[in-house]
């Protein structure tokens, strides 16, 4: 058994609708904002601090992180948002894996999932990897994206359910 750590951080990419989302959102404070200003200048304090608060709750969902640690045969998902507030999202035990493949591998098909959760950079899913696991009495797909480290950690520990095809 390998006792070893390996952590991993990667950062999930932000897509078109999250940028039209960020655009929407400022060019709507902004918008409201100006109209507040000139025609009802007693409303304009609560749109800043709409604005504030926005911008200390809704932006910093838009910047998002995934760290991977990897201890023993324990898999942790951690999110981060703007390099400063962790939430666990998942804990996963590999031996009760029931693969672990690329996601364009053809051994996946044969796995009929009910839920995908997509932890991966979301920039090229050429790389990213899938884990099929019962999770909550529900096969599910756990998307993630390692690196050559955690491949060979994957490959020495659990070299039964880990493919590289």
């Amino acid at each position: 058994m390998d006792n070893s750590l390996y952590e991993l951080i990667v950062v999930r990419q932000a897509g078109l609708k999250t940028q039209l989302l960020k655009a929407l959102l400022i060019t709507s404070l902004s918008i409201l904002g100006l109209f507040t200003l000139f025609f009802l200048p007693p409303f304009f304090l609560a749109i800043l601090i709409l604005g504030v608060l926005a911008y200390f709750f809704v932006f910093p969902k838009f910047f998002i992180e995934y760290e991977y640690t990897l201890l023993y045969q324990e898999l942790d998902i951690d999110i981060i948002y703007k390099k400063s507030k962790r939430k666990s999202l998942v804990t996963l035990d590999l031996r009760e894996a029931e693969i672990i493949a690329p996601l364009n591998s053809n051994r996946l098909s044969t796995y009929r999932t009910t839920a995908t959760l997509d932890y991966s950079t979301q920039a090229s899913p050429q790389s990213a990897y899938a884990i099929v696991i019962p999770l909550k009495q529900n096969l599910t797909k756990i998307l993630i994206q390692p690196d050559d480290g955690m491949i060979n950690h994957f490959r020495n520990t659990i070299p039964r359910n880990f493919f590289t095809d």
